[in-house]
């Protein structure tokens, strides 16, 4: 902030994280839109969260002063798209790793609008350059069903058994005590507290508690748009974990489990 306003005033573009705001709408409340003040909202738990509410109320004050700010509020990133390279501590990297470690997955199905790291890169670039500065929620347009995941594990040679949840956050127990080098044990706390577990049957997958109109508008003259998440995506992504090392591939992982 001090730097952009020496001398000639200089446009501030900030990454913020969706996680400054609730993860479900308040009562009476649909979607969460990318105008409304943060004070509509609870403050966020855990400290990465509060510690971008805090930069956000700051940039509030600047822009009251005239300071052109833009905030890029972004949800989950997932790998390049091309080439697989993901954040190998990344949650869905580590639900790929434990999943196929593991044998087995949770019934239901969770939503998933995670941009593919390269062209959440793009859009946030072409963003900042549309000269229209505010508030960006950033996230998959097209959000799809968690299921996809499994698909493309299953198409990579892997058996996956679905469990019903309660024997999947029994597992989880048992990673929390005994395995603290499982991939799934630094999430297990995020699955305990995650409600967001449900029937793909009966949920409507493409409603997201954010809304995301302004991005919209202002990528709808991007030469590029977001890659679908479909089963081609993701097995992009099992490919570069089996190539990494990451994971064994189907053959030595089911001969293991002999």
């Amino acid at each position: 902030i001090s730097l952009a306003c020496t001398g000639r005033v200089k446009p501030l573009h900030f990454v913020s994280t969706l996680s400054v705001l609730p993860p479900t709408p308040p009562a009476g409340k649909q979607r969460m839109r990318e105008s409304d003040p943060l004070t509509n909202y609870p403050l966020p738990s855990g400290g990465y969260a509060r510690s971008k509410w805090v930069a956000e109320q700051m940039l509030v004050e600047v822009t009251r002063r005239g300071l052109p700010v833009s905030v890029y509020r972004l949800g989950p990133i997932s790998g390049d798209c091309k080439n697989g390279a993901f954040n190998e501590n990344d949650f869905l990297y580590r639900l790929f790793q434990g999943y196929i470690e593991s044998g087995m997955a949770p019934e239901g199905a969770l939503q998933l609008d995670a941009l593919p790291a390269d062209y959440a890169a793009y859009a946030l670039v072409h963003l900042s350059l549309t000269g229209a500065y505010g508030v960006y929620h950033m996230l998959h347009p097209e959000p799809v069903s968690s299921d996809v995941v499994f698909e493309a594990v299953l198409r990579g040679g892997y058996a996956i058994e679905r469990v019903n949840y309660s024997d999947w956050y029994e597992h989880l127990t048992r990673i929390a005590r005994d395995d603290p080098n499982h991939p799934l044990y630094p999430l297990v706390s995020l699955f305990a507290s995650r409600r967001g577990i449900v029937d793909t049957a009966n949920a409507d997958l493409q409603q997201v508690p954010f809304d995301d109109a302004a991005t919209r508008e202002a990528l709808a003259d991007a030469t590029r748009q977001a890659p679908d998440l479909d089963i081609e995506l993701f097995s992009t992504y099992l490919n570069a974990m089996i190539r990494a090392g990451v994971v064994s591939p189907p053959q030595a992982q089911a001969q293991a489990a002999l």
